[in-house]
């Protein structure tokens, strides 16, 4: 039970940054219910889909070129980091196989330093996405995206914990 506790915790941190890191492409997702700034419909919908940056101009109160530099970067950051979350996707799914399989714990152990290293490679670009947010954002804004980020990564947890479990595999 502990790893799987253990692989929660380390999925519910890879998820926490594809908000940040989806595309920015406003026809790929329709609107959802969420009014958070910036929020989107987790891995599949992209950050921006279905009208969301014209909710985060709104909620943020963005500037035109505000909006324009926004576009910009998300879907800049959605393509060079659709490729790692697609990686580490197939990595949980791996890992979750091996562990039902009772695989080896050198076995886990080289998936489970594959994982890390693409975390790291994550939050590389979450805090590269970051620093290149808090140059187009105002203090106020940044404050104002931060409290729409809270507690979306427990939600997309939860998601994935649904879809697991719809898929049959185990979320305990």
């Amino acid at each position: 039970m502990s790893k799987k506790i253990w692989l929660a915790g380390l999925m519910a941190v890879a998820l926490a940054g594809t908000a940040l890191t989806a595309s920015a492409d406003d026809s790929q997702a329709p609107a959802g219910d969420n009014d958070q700034p910036g929020m989107g419909q987790g891995m599949c919908g992209g950050m921006m889909g279905g009208g969301r940056l014209e909710k985060m101009k709104e909620k943020l109160g963005l500037a035109d070129g505000q909006v324009s530099q926004l576009k910009g970067l998300f879907k800049s950051q959605g393509k060079t980091m659709k490729p790692l979350r697609d990686q580490l996707k197939i990595d949980m799914d791996t890992l979750q196989q091996k562990v039902d399989q009772k695989a080896s714990d050198g076995d886990l152990r080289k998936l489970l330093d594959k994982l890390d290293a693409e975390s790291r490679e994550m939050q590389a670009g979450r805090e590269k996405m970051k620093a290149q947010l808090r140059s187009i954002l105002t203090p106020t804004q940044q404050a104002k995206f931060v409290l729409g980020m809270r507690g979306k990564g427990m939600q997309m947890m939860k998601k994935w914990r649904e879809h697991r479990k719809e898929k049959g595999g185990s979320s305990n």
